[in-house]
C-alpha cells in the first residue's frame, strides 16, 4: 500500500479547458514579443518560455482526456493533490523509440531475467528478440548468506494475527544481528504501527521512513552508527548500498505483492484479464519475484559481507508460488523456524 490514497478517474473530469487554452495563448504572445524585440537573446528566451506553455498546455489535455491506453489517477501527496497519467504498458512506446533495428540498446541489470528466462522482461518492454546473457553472481552465497524462513508466523491474510506477531519476530531477528538491520514492508501503515511496538522495546537506533529524515541521510547513518536499524518500504526495496558490517540483516516482513489498490495495478490486470489471461500468474507473481530479489539483492554487496535474510510470510512455505521465490534468490543454507 502506498504512504497516500490514490482515486483513479475511468472517464474525462468535467473540467474546464480554460488553463490549457490560457497557456497557448500566452505560448503566441511569448513569441510575438520575442520576434518583436530586435535582439537575438531576447528572442531565445521567449522562445523557450513558449514551448514551456505548450507543453504544459499540451499535458494538462492529456491529462484531462483519459483513454484505453493510459491510466488517471488523483493522488494526494504533502502539498495536496496532484493528478498523474501514465501508460498502461510501456512496450507500445518503447518499440519504436528505444528498440528499433538500425539503433543497438543494451539493458543491464541483476534483476532482468527470471530464473535466467528473460522472456517477460522483453514482452513487457517491447524488445522483442534479443541477444540475452546471464552473468553469475561474484559472491559466495552458501558462505555468506542465511536465509531464514517462519513457518509459524500467522499468513499476512490473516492481518490481524500477523500483524500482532510482527513484533515479536522482528525482535528476535534483530538480537541475532545486534541490530544492523533493513526492515521492509510494503505498507506504510503496517510499518508504522510495527514500529510503535517495536522501538519501545529495542535499545539502539531505530529509523522510520517518513518520520523526517530523507531517504539518503538514513543510509549515512546506518553506515556511520553500528548497529542502526532502518524501517522502510518501497524506495528502500532496491538501490540500497550497505557494504560491511552496518548492514547484516535484511526483514522482509511480506511477500511483495502488488497493491490491488494501484491504479495502474488495476489497469493492468484488467487488461489481462479482458483477454482470458490469469493476471495473477502472469502479472502479480513476476513482479512480486522481482521486488523480492531486489529486497534479498540488499544483503550481499561485497565478497566479505556476511548476513542474513528473515522473511516474516509464511506463505513462501505454505504456497505453491513460494518454490518460484525460493528458486529466484542464490542458493545459500536455509533455516526454518517453527515457533
Amino acid at each position: 500500500a502506498g504512504p497516500e490514497p490514490r482515486i483513479r478517474l475511468r472517464e474525462a473530469p468535467p473540467w474546464s479547458p480554460a488553463p490549457a487554452d490560457e497557456l497557448e495563448r500566452l505560448s503566441g504572445e511569448l513569441r510575438l514579443l520575442g520576434t518583436q524585440a530586435g535582439d537575438e537573446e531576447t528572442e531565445t528566451e521567449t522562445a523557450r518560455l513558449a514551448v514551456r506553455c505548450e507543453e504544459r498546455a499540451s499535458a494538462l489535455r492529456s491529462l484531462l482526456s483519459p483513454d484505453d491506453e493510459t491510466v488517471t489517477w488523483l493522488e494526494r501527496s504533502r502539498g495536496g493533490w496532484e493528478l498523474k497519467r501514465v501508460p498502461v504498458e510501456a512496450a507500445p512506446l518503447l518499440r519504436p523509440t528505444l528498440f528499433r533495428p538500425e539503433v543497438p540498446a543494451t539493458l543491464t541489470s541483476a534483476t532482468l531475467s527470471a530464473g535466467g528466462d528473460f522472456s517477460g522482461i522483453r514482452a513487457r518492454l517491447g524488445a522483442g528478440e534479443a541477444g540475452e546473457i546471464a552473468v553469475g553472481s561474484p559472491f559466495d552465497f552458501a558462505t555468506q548468506a542465511v536465509l531464514v524462513l517462519d513457518r509459524a508466523i500467522p499468513p499476512p491474510t490473516d492481518t490481524s494475527a500477523w500483524e500482532d506477531a510482527l513484533p515479536a519476530r522482528i525482535l528476535r531477528a534483530l538480537h541475532r544481528s545486534n541490530g544492523r538491520a533493513l526492515v521492509l514492508f510494503t505498507s506504510t501503515a503496517t510499518m508504522k504501527r510495527t514500529h510503535a511496538r517495536v522501538e519501545p522495546a529495542w535499545e539502539g537506533p531505530i529509523l522510520l521512513q517518513g518520520a523526517g529524515l530523507p531517504r539518503d541521510r538514513m543510509i549515512a547513518a546506518m553506515k556511520d552508527a553500528p548497529g542502526t536499524v532502518i524501517f522502510g518500504v518501497e524506495s528502500f526495496w532496491h538501490g540500497v548500498d550497505v557494504p560491511g558490517e552496518s548492514l547484516e540483516n535484511v526483514i522482509i516482513t511480506r511477500l511483495p505483492f502488488p497493491n490491488p489498490g494501484d491504479p495502474l495495478s488495476e489497469a493492468r490486470r484488467e487488461r489481462v484479464e479482458a483477454r482470458g489471461g490469469n493476471a495473477f500468474r502472469e502479472l502479480d507473481l513476476p513482479e512480486a519475484i522481482l521486488k523480492f530479489r531486489q529486497g534479498f539483492g540488499r544483503l550481499i554487496r561485497t565478497r566479505t559481507d556476511r548476513g542474513i535474510v528473515v522473511v516474516l510470510d509464511s506463505r513462501i512455505l505454505s504456497k505453491s508460488y513460494g518454490k518460484r521465490f525460493l528458486a529466484s534468490v542464490p542458493a545459500c543454507p536455509v533455516e526454518i523456524e517453527d515457533g
